[in-house]
């Protein structure tokens, strides 16, 4: 009786993550069936889903996978919870830009050719893309985007009010924000430094900016903010290294506001801005001559608004749910009905 159900499946691969998503196509696209593999590419990777056909909700431990384990323990498992005959189609979000579009041999090979802008992302959701292609004969399409988490980007609305940039990254994932293992902004003269004091060529320094710093690198034990705010007490690395995420998100949000004249909104979304308070109010801390002031209560509460009544600016929680964004994108662009 499931098979004959049609859905569209939302793939969503992220650095540490993947999250998926089937929707029924007809009526209002009800979700059906939802879930995450947390902690790839660390200890602890965890399976868990909501089916709220079966009503069924669990998480389980899958020990360490990386990517490629992942994606295999992903599939296999998406085949007997919805079976991919049942797919009409089946939606991915890639780390490009441009419109949404229907992935066609032409497609990826325009992806590979691309590889080097986002090397740390394209090699793993083309895998997935292929994977997925040859188990289901379903359409699939891409969804092309550039938000991350547990990467984190600082970026700012009304492109009418100032010509800088939307996001704090720059060429690559890189730069910006320290993220869980990326190291954001640095000086350009480390890489001469580098170079010249440890002989680290091209490769390696490369290897250390987007797997060995942030998070990882400056606390030297965890890239999850999660174990950081755990161990903090008593591990001053961890401290630091939560303490110079906020610090840096803090100099994001003052740069554009200066740069757009002012705020309106301040907006957490993503990973740790919905679920953390200790790190939204840390964030928060020394913005009251942007009239930026949190709640303590509604702050804990996790409600939608966390601005304190004294504060001109609106401080919002707003989560984020890109795989129905993934599911519309994909039946709009089959040109099917919603």
């Amino acid at each position: 009786m499931e098979q004959a159900i049609v859905h569209v499946l939302a793939m969503n691969v992220g650095s540490s993550s993947i999250k998926f998503a089937t929707y029924d196509i007809a009526g209002e696209q009800a979700r059906r069936l939802h879930g995450k593999l947390d902690r790839v590419e660390s200890p602890g990777t965890t399976l868990t889903f909501v089916d709220s056909v079966r009503q069924q909700r669990a998480s389980r431990d899958v020990g360490e996978l990386d990517h490629q384990a992942a994606m295999t323990l992903l599939i296999e498992w998406l085949a007997l919870q919805v079976g991919f005959a049942s797919l009409l189609a089946v939606g991915h979000r890639v780390v490009s830009y441009g419109d949404p579009r229907l992935v066609t041999d032409a497609l990826l090979e325009e992806l590979r050719r691309i590889t080097p802008y986002a090397t740390e992302h394209l090699p793993s959701e083309i895998g997935l893309i292929e994977r997925i292609r040859a188990r289901a004969h379903a359409a699939s399409s891409g969804v092309f985007r550039q938000r991350f988490s547990p990467g984190h980007a600082a970026c700012r609305e009304n492109p009418a009010r100032s010509s800088a940039p939307y996001t704090s990254m720059g060429l690559t994932p890189a730069a910006g924000v320290p993220m869980s293992t990326r190291s954001g902004d640095l000086d350009r003269g480390l890489v001469g430094f580098l170079a010249r004091t440890k002989q680290m060529t091209a490769a390696q320094f490369h290897r250390m900016v987007n797997h060995e710093s942030g998070l990882l690198g400056v606390s030297e034990t965890s890239a999850d903010i999660r174990d950081l705010l755990d161990r903090e007490a008593h591990d001053v690395r961890a401290a630091e290294a939560a303490a110079l995420f906020c610090y840096q998100i803090k100099k994001w949000i003052g740069a554009y506001a200066a740069a757009l004249g002012g705020l309106d909104t301040l907006v957490f979304a993503g990973g740790i801005g919905e679920n953390a308070p200790v790190i939204r109010v840390r964030i928060c801390e020394g913005l009251s001559f942007l009239e930026i002031d949190v709640d303590p209560a509604r702050n804990e509460r996790d409600e939608p608004l966390i601005s304190a009544a004294s504060g001109r600016v609106a401080v919002r929680i707003i989560r984020t749910d890109e795989e129905i964004t993934i599911a519309k994108s994909v039946v709009l662009l089959l040109g099917a009905k919603t």
